[in-house]
């Protein structure tokens, strides 16, 4: 298993959609990739995925420092809006600005992907940034 799809399955994240075109940022810890978390662009909405960080090394804040790449680098990919989707980490995503969304105001583009339509519980929370 390639230490990519470790770092997602570390977590219970699925990787049976890796194979779509994604960005992705990595966190590493002396030179060793330990997370990871991907942006799938539909025109100039970016959506959030499998933010995941091995659990030797969670609590170090390198979730949330890759999460902090990311936004910072959004306007360089053409993304003016973020969605993510979570079913536990809406108080640690609350923190960099994301807000929540009603499922109905999602555009379209995010929901024909397989993260929101087949991928995600029904339960999981839906946040803009």
């Amino acid at each position: 298993m390639s230490k990519f799809r470790e770092i997602l399955r570390s977590n219970g994240l699925p990787t049976d959609d890796l194979s779509q075109p994604h960005l992705w940022f990595f966190s590493y810890q002396n030179g060793v990739r330990v997370g990871t978390l991907g942006l799938e662009q539909y025109g100039s909405l970016g959506f959030l995925r499998s933010l995941s960080i091995l659990p030797e090394f969670h609590a170090q804040g390198l979730g949330s420092q890759v999460v902090k790449k990311l936004i910072a680098e959004r306007e360089a990919f053409g993304c003016a809006e973020l969605y993510l989707m979570t079913t536990d980490a809406a108080g640690f995503f609350s923190k960099f600005g994301f807000q929540r969304v009603e499922r109905s105001a999602v555009p379209e583009s995010i929901k024909q992907t397989q993260q929101y339509s087949s991928i995600c519980p029904s339960s999981a929370i839906v946040m803009k940034l």
